[in-house]
């Protein structure tokens, strides 16, 4: 039953590796680094998106009234970047699953910590 798991010629193990490595890479390396070329004002009502607010990178929400809900942009388990998900209208982190609603509550962990809000 266990034969394929401790054949010696297999490489599942190392393409998983690999593949694990690189998400983790361009979430904690390459993507705080890049600038993000979004704009808070083109934002269109119920969406989110990951926009440069003066040097800094934010994550920013515009709700059906037009009103933005302005965030930091990293997740404060490790510091990976977040994305949106339009369909639950929540940020997520791609690195270890936690979630957060638009004003920054923790929904899931691995966090424990809201994220940090601006004006």
């Amino acid at each position: 039953r266990y034969k394929n798991l401790f054949k010696p010629q297999r490489i599942t193990c190392v393409f998983n590796f690999f593949r694990n490595f690189l998400c983790v890479l361009k979430n904690l390396v390459l993507l705080p680094l890049l600038p993000s070329f979004k704009c808070a004002s083109k934002l269109k009502s119920g969406d989110g998106a990951i926009v440069m607010l003066g040097a800094k990178k934010r994550a920013v929400y515009k709700d059906e009234n037009g009103n933005l809900h302005v965030l930091r942009a990293y997740c404060p388990h490790l510091k990976c970047l977040l994305t949106f998900n339009k369909v639950d209208k929540t940020w997520d982190c791609p690195c270890h699953g936690s979630r957060f609603d638009i004003d920054g509550n923790i929904i899931s962990e691995p966090a424990v910590n809201n994220l940090k809000k601006y004006k």
